[in-house]
């Protein structure tokens, strides 16, 4: 434990976002929240605090539930902004009315900022791991987002079931493709396994403006059922 403070406070203090002009500021907003977020955990041992979390405010006026459970929502504590240029680059970006897609939604941290630039009618996020499924719709009705469409599966190379391969965290989990036919399946096959689509199977009348695609690893699956989108309407980003 005593090891992982250093390597706590060097990571703070490198991070882009700690780094920027008025990252000074922004490094003590951190160390500030860190130690909140150290006492609740303390707090949450001793039985002090309830388990559903606590609100915490974020960047463009929205709002996360801050879990144990959750690294996402843990990131936005300890950076404000965690992955710092690509955030700062939507912030910019994207403009009202935009079709986006959040692909690997998890708890939602990008689906939000995504929802508040691009308006949430016309944000999809895809989510499969059944831990994260109930978080993600929560934290968008925290911040009255609730018009984004959430796609309770995978994204893959066809219409079917595949594998997850589930983890300790709640960002690491990832799928393989399952290659029995449907009619094929038993209650053993179910087990381990979630329903997955291809991009291409749904029917968008946009363009999308851009698609985020964080999936561990399976990013090649969902690009090959995707292949038909991205010949004849390629996101511009």
């Amino acid at each position: 434990m005593p090891s992982l403070l250093p390597y706590g406070l060097r990571k703070l203090w490198s991070h882009p976002a700690n780094l920027a002009p008025g990252g000074l500021r922004a490094l003590v907003r951190c160390l500030g929240r860190s130690s909140a977020w150290a006492s609740y955990q303390l707090q949450k041992r001793l039985g002090l605090f309830p388990n559903q979390g606590r609100l915490i405010p974020w960047i463009d006026g929205l709002k996360v539930r801050l879990l144990t459970s959750s690294k996402q929502s843990q990131a936005c504590l300890y950076y404000g902004t965690p992955d710092w240029p690509s955030m700062q680059f939507l912030r910019r970006y994207l403009r009202p009315g935009d079709l986006c897609a959040d692909i690997g939604a998890n708890v939602g941290i990008y689906t939000l900022l995504i929802a508040r630039h691009a308006e949430p009618a016309n944000v999809h996020a895809f989510e499969c791991l059944p831990g994260n499924v109930p978080k993600l719709p929560a934290n968008l009705r925290l911040n009255g987002l609730d018009a984004v469409t959430v796609h309770e599966l995978a994204l893959a190379d066809c219409n079917c079931l595949v594998q997850l391969h589930a983890s300790d965290g709640d960002s690491t989990a990832s799928i393989s493709s399952y290659s029995s036919p449907p009619e094929s399946y038993d209650e053993s096959d179910l087990k381990g396994r979630v329903q997955a689509r291809r991009l291409d199977s749904y029917r968008w009348l946009d363009r999308f403006a851009y698609i985020k695609v964080d999936v561990e690893g399976a990013e090649q699956l969902v690009l090959q059922g995707s292949e038909q989108l991205l010949c004849r309407a390629p996101p511009m980003v």
